[in-house]
């Protein structure tokens, strides 16, 4: 078998608590094949049930904090670590993180930047 290079994909949340957008990373990101990708996990606000949640190891974790009125130095952290991590895909999950992912990814020159809403009223 040929060695490929890892797809590197990045899910960004606001924090890791519980809840149905929260599980779906946590199993998302523990289905994918370590083989095939290097997975990270950006969340702002680091908290105890983060810290607990069922990752499986491999999966690099980054707090990003944003402060009350940081949001430009949070889309600069964020734009300088996908710049260092060399990301393919980044997907983000709920609109505080869609808002800054989506100018960071732009700004790092992210191929796919793939943005995912979860309980919107209908």
């Amino acid at each position: 078998m040929v060695n490929q290079k890892k797809i590197k994909i990045v899910h960004v949340i606001h924090s890791l608590s519980y809840g149905g957008a929260e599980n779906q990373i946590v199993q998302v990101l523990n289905g994918l094949n370590p083989l095939r990708f290097e997975k990270h996990l950006v969340i702002f606000k680091n908290s105890e049930t983060a810290n607990t949640r069922a990752l499986n190891t491999g999966i690099k974790r980054h707090i990003v904090k944003r402060r009350r009125w940081g949001h430009v130095g949070c889309i600069l952290r964020l734009y300088s670590l996908f710049k260092s991590l060399k990301v393919d895909v980044v997907q983000a999950h709920m609109f505080q993180a869609n808002l800054f992912v989506v100018i960071a990814a732009w700004l790092a020159g992210v191929p796919i930047v793939l943005i995912t809403e979860h309980a919107l009223d209908s």
